[in-house]
């Protein structure tokens, strides 16, 4: 893995190279903006940032995407007030002293009932979890992968995606109108055929949000 840059117009773009045994050179743009290369072994320096240059509109244009749904608040500290994403609206965070470890959202409020202000955090990412499993299922695969025209060979859902594994992760805070846009992405990045495919992924892990990009 190496990095390296180009300059276009007044913008720069930064990318990591990453080599591995495919046959075709791809550009990936993930949720914090960072350029990944994969490319196929021995591809020289000069190829690769022709096709970066190439590609420098759409990289752009990705890096724009992602920045609109970063959010413009400090570190979370998981305290009564604090706002919190959950599909695409702003809801506060309400801690309420209780003997259960529970989540719950009502009205405009995340309600978080804990003995313990420090398990809060814990609480509401593993809430998140659980609610993007509810949202993300099989039905929602099929339907994409018929529209991309694939078969998805044994599919399975798994909240801390690998290539190896063949699995689709979810995203903790997910909007949910970008869901299908994660899916599909996640196919494309797989090398795939229309009789026989298993479903690969390359989202990099974020704090408590994440959208994938798009690849070409």
């Amino acid at each position: 893995m190496m990095k390296d840059f180009i300059d276009f117009g007044s913008q720069r773009i930064d990318y990591t190279i990453r080599f591995s045994n495919r046959k075709t050179l791809g550009i990936t743009v993930n949720p914090e903006m960072e350029v990944v290369i994969n490319s196929p072994e021995n591809t020289t320096n000069e190829v690769i940032k022709k096709k970066v240059k190439k590609k420098a509109p759409w990289i752009l244009k990705q890096q724009s995407y992602f920045l609109s749904f970063h959010p413009r608040t400090t570190k979370r500290k998981y305290v009564s007030g604090e706002t919190h994403l959950y599909l695409g609206r702003q809801y506060r965070l309400k801690l309420t002293p209780s003997d259960k470890n529970e989540v719950k959202y009502k009205g405009r409020f995340i309600e978080v009932y804990t003995s313990s202000k420090e398990k809060a955090e814990t609480l509401v990412l593993e809430w998140y979890r659980l609610r993007a499993k509810s949202n993300l299922t099989f039905e929602t695969l099929d339907k994409i992968s018929d529209a991309l025209g694939v078969v998805i060979s044994n599919p399975s859902i798994n909240g801390k995606p690998t290539v190896k594994s063949k699995t689709v992760g979810r995203d903790m805070q997910i909007v949910y109108k970008c869901q299908q846009k994660v899916i599909e992405s996640d196919l494309n990045s797989a090398s795939v055929t229309k009789k026989n495919a298993f479903l690969a992924t390359t989202i990099e892990s974020m704090n408590a949000y994440q959208y994938t990009a798009g690849q070409i």
